[in-house]
């Protein structure tokens, strides 16, 4: 999910009838949404069980997923470039393969990144039978990202590695990567990928953490920790992971979904985290020296493990204001087999005044079916709001 060319672009996938559908929706004004598929490009054979990943440099969208459907081995990890227009439609150039088809091997959880030199990382694992763990796997190109650099392991430990970048200076980039309960580890690549660094020890982090680098060329990360529901923050200096700082608690059960963005403007972190289980979404916001208490941003309705929330990786300039977007799934209380999605903007302001009450419109209902996964790596939601919309996006699963 993210913000570019005047519109919210939202990818995520469809289980239509036992064809797995790639496909997005984009808004100009968060409230009337257009929907496409682009199985023209990825195909209807996208894996339903392992994220996405779409990243934007602005005017285009790299999007990487798994060509074999979710029991299929042997099949490549793509990536596809296509062209943002204002109107909401894409212009995509034919796939290319960043990691080729390996007889027994399966491909899971790719992550994009993008630096401003126009390199284009990407991380993922591999696995030998369904759902099982793996390595942990980097490579990268440059334009036009026809060819791809040799398999670089992360670590060579069989695990359900869980991974995320960071964009540094003069073409530096941070590699985040940790097991599904294990301690969160970093490289830094600089040319090449650099020593593994420990940055949770010896607590363990649970299922993902957000990275980003705060305009200083500092590494900053945000994790929850294992079995304490504790929402930690962490920079690198000199080399150096400093000690963890706490910034509140989400008591998001077994799967967390919570993520996090910076908003340049007010050299501030944004968190939000959705309990699925009382449907209710929360805020946080500070830097590495303070945070906010908690806000009640949203009131849904309840969902499960299978709940997903992402948002802008950055602030988007959709008011006069730097206002943040997000997005969530939800279940329908009129049919536990459907699935919601969910879009909110709030407006960012210095001080924590809000106004304005929240509204809900079911803006585009399908029809046959289906089950939309909106797997992205970042999110980004604001506190000090004016307003916030939420728009049903679609219900997708029946």
């Amino acid at each position: 999910m993210f913000y570019a060319q005047g519109r919210t672009w939202i990818f995520f996938t469809n289980n239509q009838m036992g064809a797995v559908i790639p496909g997005y929706a984009t808004s100009a004004d968060g409230q009337t949404w257009a929907q496409y598929s682009i199985n023209s490009i990825a195909g209807t054979s996208a894996n339903s069980s392992t994220p996405i990943s779409a990243i934007t440099n602005g005017t285009h969208v790299f999007l990487a997923w798994y060509q074999g459907s979710y029991p299929v081995m042997s099949k490549a990890l793509l990536i596809g470039i296509g062209r943002l227009n204002s109107d909401g439609t894409i212009a995509w150039n034919s796939a290319i393969t960043a990691v080729p088809a390996t007889a027994g091997q399966r491909w899971y959880d790719p992550n994009l990144s993008l630096n401003a030199a126009g390199t284009l990382f990407l991380s993922y694992r591999n696995a030998s039978s369904t759902d099982a763990g793996g390595f942990a796997f980097a490579t990268t190109a440059v334009a036009p990202y026809t060819s791809w650099s040799s398999a670089f392991t992360l670590k060579a430990g069989a695990d359900t590695w869980r991974t995320s970048w960071i964009n540094l200076n003069n073409g530096q980039e941070y590699v985040l990567y940790s097991p599904a309960g294990g301690c969160l580890r970093g490289r830094l690549y600089n040319g090449g990928f650099g020593s593994e660094e420990i940055i949770c020890n010896p607590t363990s982090t649970r299922y993902v953490a957000f990275g980003f680098d705060n305009g200083t060329n500092t590494p900053t990360v945000i994790y929850q920790e294992s079995n304490t529901e504790r929402l930690m923050i962490t920079y690198r200096v000199g080399g150096m992971w400093q000690t963890p700082r706490l910034i509140g608690y989400a008591e998001t059960n077994r799967l967390p979904q919570w993520s996090v963005t910076f908003v340049p403007s007010l050299a501030k972190y944004y968190l939000i985290y959705y309990n699925y289980t009382t449907g209710t979404i929360w805020d946080y916001n500070g830097n590495v020296n303070s945070w906010s208490p908690r806000t009640l941003l949203f009131i849904s309705d309840r969902g499960d493990s299978n709940m997903s929330i992402i948002s802008y990786p950055i602030a988007a300039d959709l008011t006069s204001h730097a206002s943040v977007g997000f997005a969530w799934t939800s279940g329908d209380a009129s049919n536990l087999r459907v699935v919601d999605i969910n879009f909110g903007a709030t407006t960012v302001d210095p001080g924590p005044a809000r106004s304005g009450s929240p509204t809900q419109l079911s803006i585009q209902s399908s029809v046959g079916c289906c089950q939309p996964s909106p797997y992205l790596p970042w999110i980004l939601v604001g506190i000090v709001a004016t307003t916030v919309l939420i728009t049903v996006i679609v219900n997708r699963r029946r």
